[in-house]
């Protein structure tokens, strides 16, 4: 490795890392969009008329946004993230065009057993992640800092 190669790639653990973030705070607002539509369909389940389908599309949009930039920042990551969403996408794009005539009590029904599904997919692939950054971190300096 010559004194070039030592210059550039001294910057890539930062660089990762500042990726890493950044997917990582993709998550926090994830996190936070999807407690906000478990909130709103437990009140329609209980008789209160929130957004029901914008929420559901709402988060759609966003996971698959959130699919996309992964992909574009990380690309082993983004896709190992589209097959661990695989199935909870095709169930979100499905809520999301649920038939105006379908019953809305059941499509919140559905999303509030959705929700708690992606975060647990969430969670994991956030451990993975960090667990990964950490591997890397370690492998790059054996001896300590």
């Amino acid at each position: 490795m010559t004194a070039e190669d030592t210059r550039i790639h001294a910057h890539e653990p930062a660089c990762a890392s500042a990726t890493e973030r950044a997917v990582l705070e993709q998550r926090v607002r994830l996190r936070k969009l999807l407690r906000t539509g478990m909130a709103q369909m437990q009140a329609a389940v209980m008789g209160a008329q929130p957004p029901i389908r914008s929420t559901v599309a709402t988060v759609q949009v966003e996971f698959s946004r959130h699919l996309a930039e992964a992909d574009a920042l990380m690309p082993p990551l983004g896709e190992r993230l589209k097959r661990e969403f695989a199935e909870e996408l095709g169930m979100l794009r499905a809520l999301s065009s649920w038939p105006e005539d379908n019953d809305e009590i059941e499509l919140a029904l559905r999303f509030q057993a959705l929700a708690p599904v992606l975060l647990d997919v969430m969670a994991s692939e956030e451990h993975h992640l960090l667990a990964t950054a950490k591997s890397d971190l370690t492998a790059d300096a054996p001896f300590g800092r």
